[in-house]
């Protein structure tokens, strides 16, 4: 089942479109890594998928409801930590965390203390929340999200700012979270590195549309093309040699080589082809790409593709 699901989604400020027929899904179990330069719609796309904007037309689905049919007992399944989540300075960590379970109901103190400890936040709780790092604040904000046990959690930026030391905290968390407690993540990111270590399947977002989606190992790495870096003495014309080739799929100068994409079982003509071009060859390596080439190709041309 699909934890979440937009349908032709669009929502605009003023006259311009921020975001246009957006179709994305998210499934259950997924850590989905939702990428995007600043000012994609990232924050737009999570504020409509927590009702806390109206879309002007689409539709919003968590785990087959209708988010506008029944919006409190959607949400009441979702933990939320948006960027720049306001906490009571005054008060320690622990007594933010009463505060917000009294949202949810009578307040569990015992289930407060379980996730402090599981945020690493345990010596810390009685600290007033005006002491605490940044990264501390964005380890709360989780502890905050997953007050209610929800099933999924919608987290906007939730590495944005830390240090080193703070990045390796929050992503082994949500691992931990997401495998062992079987918690669906989406969190929207600029951080490529990052998502390509957390991320099972994303989506790519470009001036508020959807240009690429599905399985980060198939987009990666897809099973029926092979993909090999290049050098020769004459890339240039190594590169017009291969743009010519039926068999080539794809050929771009990147990093002082050639990157080739062919299909797998054509993969064996690609020397021949070149010594026949008599180019030296220098260099013929599988190669797999990272997020980093899949962001960039992702962006030079249009056209969302499932990728499983």
């Amino acid at each position: 089942m699909s934890a979440i699901e937009t349908l032709d989604l669009d929502f605009r400020y003023g006259k311009s479109f921020a975001i246009r027929a957006l179709r994305m899904r998210v499934e259950e179990g997924d850590i989905y890594g939702f990428l995007g330069p600043n000012g994609a719609g990232k924050t737009t796309t999570m504020r409509l998928l927590l009702g806390l904007v109206a879309p002007l037309r689409g539709t919003i689905r968590f785990f087959g409801e209708d988010l506008h049919r029944s919006r409190l007992a959607v949400l009441a399944r979702v933990g939320t930590h948006l960027e720049g989540h306001a906490f009571y300075p005054y008060l320690s960590g622990r007594d933010n965390l009463i505060l917000f379970a009294r949202y949810h109901g009578a307040p569990e103190r015992a289930r407060i203390d379980e996730l402090l400890e599981t945020v690493g936040l345990a010596r810390a709780a009685r600290a007033r929340v005006r002491t605490y790092s940044l990264g501390m604040k964005q380890r709360l904000g989780l502890a905050q999200a997953l007050l209610h046990r929800p099933r999924l959690l919608v987290l906007d930026e939730p590495l944005n700012g830390l240090d080193p030391p703070g990045v390796i905290e929050v992503r082994e968390l949500l691992v931990r979270l997401n495998r062992e407690e079987g918690i669906t993540v989406l969190l929207s990111s600029h951080r490529l590195d990052e998502a390509e270590r957390i991320c099972n399947r994303i989506g790519l977002i470009r001036d508020g549309a959807l240009v690429r989606e599905g399985r980060l190992d198939a987009l990666l790495a897809p099973p029926d093309r092979q993909r090999y870096r290049i050098r020769t003495r004459d890339d240039a014309r190594a590169q017009q040699r291969l743009a010519e080739a039926a068999f080539v799929a794809g050929v771009a100068a990147t990093d002082g080589a050639l990157a080739v994409e062919v299909a797998a079982e054509e993969a064996h003509r690609l020397a021949r082809w070149l010594v026949e071009a008599d180019l030296d060859v220098l260099e013929l390596v599988p190669w797999r790409p990272r997020l980093e080439d899949l962001f960039r190709d992702g962006f030079a041309a249009r056209g969302a593709g499932e990728g499983g």
